[in-house]
């Protein structure tokens, strides 16, 4: 199947665009011809028209593994505006009900857009489902997840791997990712499967010349919230603004209204209907500002952000370049200031330690769950287990089950018959590996910050491509 009149009528009538970009046409064009394709896109390029269009001209359905409910509700909400009423998600929000009811919809042919969470694929019960209709793209967003390289790995997303050889050669696979490096597209193909002389490589430049960068150093700490009220002020238009913790966000955003900047916060931790609130109120600008984690910002409908603050320091350069790039994607001049402060080096370094386990920690969540009763235990029990965290305990159930130590059946953790584990120990190796990458990472954007280096020729290269030109944008290359 070639691009041509359908292609273009489609574009012009449900997404009310004239033309496709050159990466989006020819990442289409694969796909509607049986390619299998890794595409790494600059963010706000238009990755998911890069499916969500074909989705609508192959015949079978299209598998969308998506790594954030928001994001789903937010890519569904759009394609229903739209009028794309045959795409729907399955996740954890949805009751029983709801699920059986999408499962039938599935089942009688009336959805060709489905997505849903790497870990779905661990029920059999979905496996049989999605067996019961012909999978013609399967696309794997933020593909980066799946690999160890990746400064977002996701254990959920190699565990999904071993579901994809159930699809038959008839099933195109697209692995999507706007941050990858020589080593993450290598192992994202590796995990997928694919022969890589069977797999095309789109690459955008990753050069957004409408954005300019910058690094503005706090020499205290109480200075940066002073900062930031400045870089507010000199900077006109839609804001979002990026803080570490929720306190932070809630703190910052009442500091912004006490000096009249019209702002809100999000995070995790707020009611699912105050975060949609939240963000609608932004996408139809009346809110100009939003301190958020990093929850926000992934399917934002809203083009026009006309500057990315991160008041706290970024874990990699691979997160800043993502987040960062939510600045300017209608292609007019914005703004992507990073505060820096050095304190911010030492609270990122903390927080790793509370993100990697200690081979202790992990005997210990493994010895609680072995001595469970035989229903096993739900995580949410594993918080009393002294200076283990929430984000511990999720850490060390999944090095658990990589290992294959433990299952999880019926919502809870169960152990699996080994022999004594005190005896014969645990591989952590793959731990230590991806905490000496993190650090590595957190590194790069200290030399990042602090450096004297152009920043756009910093981030480019960063992700081995060559920057060819002269600078447009940044506070090393123009004294602005």
């Amino acid at each position: 199947m070639l691009l041509g009149s359908t292609v273009d009528s489609i574009l012009k009538e449900k997404f009310e665009l004239n033309q496709l970009r050159p990466q989006q046409k020819e990442v289409i064009g694969n796909l509607l011809s049986g390619r299998h394709t890794l595409a790494v896109l600059p963010t706000g390029y238009g990755k998911s028209l890069c499916y969500q269009l074909p989705s609508q001209l192959l015949p079978g359905i299209t598998l969308v593994i998506s790594p954030l409910i928001s994001l789903m509700q937010d890519q569904i909400n759009s394609l229903h505006r739209r009028g794309i009423t045959n795409a729907t998600f399955i996740n954890s929000s949805l009751s029983e009900r709801e699920i059986y009811e999408r499962g039938q919809s599935i089942k009688n042919g009336s959805i060709k857009l489905l997505y849903v969470a790497p870990e779905r694929f661990e029920s059999e019960h979905f496996r049989s489902l999605i067996a019961s209709r012909e999978v013609s793209l399967l696309v794997i967003d933020e593909a980066h997840c799946v690999s160890h390289w990746g400064h977002d790995f996701r254990p959920q997303y190699r565990r999904m791997s071993r579901y994809l050889k159930q699809f038959s050669d008839s099933t195109t696979f697209l692995a999507l990712t706007a941050t990858a490096t020589s080593n993450v597209k290598h192992e994202i193909v590796e995990v997928l499967g694919i022969d890589h002389d069977r797999c095309a490589l789109v690459e955008g430049d990753l050069d957004r010349k409408n954005l300019t960068y910058k690094v503005v150093a706090s020499k205290k700490v109480k200075d940066k919230e002073e900062i930031l009220l400045s870089q507010l002020k000199k900077h006109a238009g839609a804001a979002i603004v990026y803080a570490n913790s929720r306190k932070d966000c809630e703190n910052l955003s009442y500091f912004l209204r006490r000096n009249k900047i019209n702002a809100g916060f999000y995070h995790a931790g707020m009611t699912a209907d105050l975060r949609t609130r939240t963000q609608l109120a932004f996408e139809e600008s009346r809110l100009d500002t939003i301190v958020s984690t990093t929850a926000f910002g992934m399917g934002i409908d809203k083009a026009d952000v006309r500057q990315v603050i991160h008041f706290s320091m970024p874990p990699s350069l691979e997160s800043y370049y993502q987040e960062s790039g939510r600045a300017g994607r209608d292609g007019d001049y914005s703004v992507c200031t990073l505060i820096f402060q050095k304190r911010d080096l030492a609270i990122q370094k903390w927080m790793l330690d509370k993100r990697y386990p200690t081979y202790e920690q992990i005997l210990a969540v493994y010895n609680e769950i072995k001595e469970a009763p035989d229903g096993g235990l739900h995580w949410s029990e594993l918080n009393d287990l002294g200076d283990i965290n929430a984000t511990l305990a999720n850490r060390c159930v999944e090095h658990l089950r990589g290992l294959g130590y433990i299952d999880q059946v019926r919502g809870n953790f169960v152990a699996l018959e080994f022999e004594d584990v005190e005896a014969v120990g645990f591989d952590t190796d793959d731990l230590v590996l991806r905490r000496r990458m993190d650090e590595e990472r957190l590194e790069s954007v200290n030399d990042y910050a602090q450096g004297g280096a152009c920043r756009r020729s910093r981030l480019i290269e960063y992700f081995d491509q060559t920057f060819a030109g002269l600078c447009s944008g940044c506070d090393i290359c123009d004294n602005f």
